[in-house]
C-alpha cells in the first residue's frame, strides 16, 4: 500500500515537473516572439522617421532656396502626409511600449516562479 502511494506520488511529481518545464518553454518562446515584434516595430518607426526626415528636409531646403507660392502649396500638400506619418509613428511607438511592458511582465512572473 505504501509502495503504491509512493509510486503515485512519484508519477504525480514527474507529471507536474513536465508541465512546469513545458510552461517555461512556452514562456521563453512567447518572450522571444515579443522581442522580435518589438524589433520589427522599432524598424518600422525608424523607417517612418526617415521618411519624415526626407519630407521635412525637402521642405526646408525649398524654403531656403526660394520662398514662393509653389513652396506654400507644396507645404500644404506635405502637411497632410506629415500628419499621417506622425500618427503612424505614434501608433508604432505605443505598440512598442505596450509590448515592452508585457515582456517585462512576463520576465517578472518568470523570475518569481523560479524562486
Amino acid at each position: 500500500m505504501l509502495k503504491e502511494r509512493l509510486s503515485r506520488m512519484r508519477d504525480s511529481v514527474l507529471t507536474m515537473k513536465n508541465r512546469y518545464d513545458e510552461l517555461e518553454r512556452r514562456r521563453r518562446l512567447e518572450a522571444e516572439g515579443f522581442r522580435s515584434d518589438v524589433r520589427l516595430l522599432r524598424g518600422d518607426v525608424r523607417a517612418l522617421e526617415r521618411k519624415l526626415g526626407k519630407l521635412t528636409g525637402q521642405f526646408f531646403g525649398d524654403v531656403d532656396q526660394h520662398a514662393s507660392r509653389e513652396v506654400w502649396s507644396q507645404m500644404s500638400r506635405n502637411l497632410g502626409n506629415t500628419a499621417k506619418i506622425l500618427e503612424e509613428i505614434r501608433r508604432s511607438k505605443t505598440q512598442i511600449y505596450q509590448l515592452e511592458r508585457e515582456l517585462a511582465g512576463l520576465w517578472g512572473t518568470g523570475q518569481q516562479a523560479g524562486r
